[in-house]
């Protein structure tokens, strides 16, 4: 069964499946929370040209895992998404960054190789 969430952050949409959802002013998103696979989140930037840093966090007994970090023209595309950046397991315990610079709709970090021995968090910051 297909669950639509709806919540209110940032200044951005947030994309669930289908569902958009307008939201507030700029501030954090998270694509992934704890998370050792999976699609996470879908963030939708309108096609601006957002520039904000989105952090990869490895959490400790991390020893092997990969994110990346992907656009496509909507959320709920079935397809392969264009890869933006890959993210490989760098160290337990750590936070990698990848730069956001891009005109684009919508973006996703999936975690395309599972994470082992513990998660990953992805979060962007300074969304307007």
């Amino acid at each position: 069964m297909k669950r639509a969430v709806a919540m209110m952050l940032l200044g951005v949409s947030i994309m669930v499946g289908s569902v958009a959802v307008a939201t507030g002013e700029e501030g954090e998103f998270t694509f992934q929370s704890a998370a050792t696979v999976g699609n996470g989140w879908a963030l939708n930037t309108k096609g601006r040209t957002e520039r904000f840093p989105v952090y990869v966090i490895w959490s400790s007994g991390c020893t092997a895992g990969g994110v990346t970090y992907e656009t496509a023209a909507s959320a709920d595309f079935a397809g392969t998404w264009r890869m933006l950046a890959v993210i490989p397991f760098s160290a337990a315990n750590s936070v990698d960054l990848i730069q956001n610079l891009a005109s684009v709709g919508v973006v996703r970090a999936r975690i395309s190789t599972e994470i082992v021995g513990g998660t990953v968090t992805v979060v962007a910051k300074g969304i307007r």
